[in-house]
């Protein structure tokens, strides 16, 4: 089986009680992780210290873009940014085309793409302006609690 390809990835993000909104020009997505804490439970008569596993700690996901503050989606971030308002995001692999739907300012399920649903507020956004190069961004999100998978049926 193939692996899938990226090409055809979008980023979507809530935008209101019914409606999502695409984000433009994204060049790559990463940091989907987040690492679970230590609880140390080390004991007098331990050798060494010895630890359990506790929470998970959403990581940062970071956004690449060519920036384009024009486009209403890049403005969008940018209120995200200022407001800190958490909000609901979707990544829909490239395994399908439809595009995702809301109710109650939520993602309804979509099956008939691979994607992943996450809360999370836009924490920064840093432009970039370098000689020879389009204007770049990179836009923080902090995740605020769990992903959501869903494969597409």
């Amino acid at each position: 089986m193939a692996a899938n390809k990226t090409q055809k990835t979008q980023l979507y993000v809530v935008s209101g009680a019914t409606a999502a909104t695409a984000i433009d020009q994204v060049a790559s997505i990463e940091g989907l992780g987040g690492a679970r804490d230590q609880i140390d439970i080390t004991h007098l008569m331990s050798d060494e210290r010895e630890f359990e596993g506790g929470f998970n700690t959403p990581g940062p996901i970071t956004l690449n873009l060519i920036w384009d503050e024009k486009l209403a989606s890049h403005a969008l971030l940018s209120t995200l940014r200022a407001s800190g308002n958490k909000v609901e995001w979707m990544i829909a692999d490239s395994d399908g085309t439809a595009a995702p739907t809301v109710a109650a300012s939520a993602f309804a399920s979509l099956t008939t793409r691979t994607n992943r649903k996450f809360i999370g507020y836009v924490a920064d956004i840093t432009l970039s302006f370098a000689q020879n190069e389009v204007q770049r961004a990179t836009v923080t999100i902090q995740r605020s609690g769990p992903i959501t998978t869903t494969v597409k049926a």
